[in-house]
């Protein structure tokens, strides 16, 4: 009798910790799905270990178009990179 009462109880315990669980529980977070397709900004700052700016990526307006820059810690252009200029099949 003893085995069957507790037999009894541990199946209701587990029914009524479902039931509590089911319609008590926080809201499902979800991770997120993948990384983002894009990722937007008008420049990026590399920085060295101490957070010291060490240089930056951004765009230039140029004649032939935007290009982009990359500038050390000063602000002065170390490189650039844009568009070929293409001129006309008149001027060739």
């Amino acid at each position: 009798m003893n085995r069957l009462l507790n037999a009894l109880l541990a199946f209701a315990a587990g029914l009524a910790g479902a039931w509590v669980s089911y319609y008590f529980s926080p809201a499902v977070v979800h991770a997120q799905s993948g990384p983002p397709l894009k990722i937007q900004s008008q420049s990026f700052v590399i920085v060295d270990p101490n957070n010291n700016p060490v240089g930056t990526f951004t765009s230039s307006p140029s004649p032939n178009g935007p290009a982009v820059v990359l500038l050390d810690r000063n602000g002065r252009e170390i490189w650039r990179g844009g568009s070929p200029v293409i001129r006309p099949l008149t001027q060739r």
